[in-house]
């Protein structure tokens, strides 16, 4: 089954211009440059850590850990003097996440080379790791790694 992951700094960013939209003052270049400043290698170090820590139980999507997560940047937004830019006016915005199961067993990789046609079968010679499953056969430049397998 493949699963969606979703990285701290992704929700950030993400975020970020939608928290940032809803301010309903420009900050001026004066008090933006003294805000910066205030920003230090150990506070973001700090707060890296945090978020890192193992009670914040990873951030697997959906998880415990990433709401522990997105509830500590919401936080951290709130003190800030922010004002939440998210549904019904708080700081989060949901949406709903697709799974997608993989059938190993009825999938394979067709490769082209000179005159022959090769299958690889998921279930022992392929291995389909990131990026969504094509709905129809594609043709791209592939690296392929094999080794020799015994017999028994």
């Amino acid at each position: 089954m493949l699963r969606v992951s979703v990285y701290v700094a992704s929700l950030a960013v993400l975020g970020l211009p939608g928290v940032l939209a809803a301010q309903s003052q420009a900050v001026p270049t004066a008090a933006l440059t003294k805000a910066a400043a205030t920003i230090t290698a150990p506070d973001v170090a700090r707060r890296v850590n945090i978020i890192a820590h193992d009670s914040m139980l990873g951030r697997d999507t959906p998880s415990r850990g990433l709401e522990l997560t997105a509830q500590y940047v919401a936080d951290e937004f709130k003190r800030l003097g922010l004002k939440p830019g998210g549904e019904n006016a708080t700081w989060f915005q949901r949406y709903a996440i697709s799974k997608v199961s993989f059938d190993v067993a009825k999938s394979h990789i067709g490769f082209m080379g000179g005159a022959g046609h090769l299958h690889a079968e998921f279930a022992s010679d392929a291995r389909f790791i990131f990026g969504s499953i094509p709905a129809k056969p594609f043709g791209a430049e592939a690296v392929v790694v094999a080794g020799i397998s015994s017999v028994d």
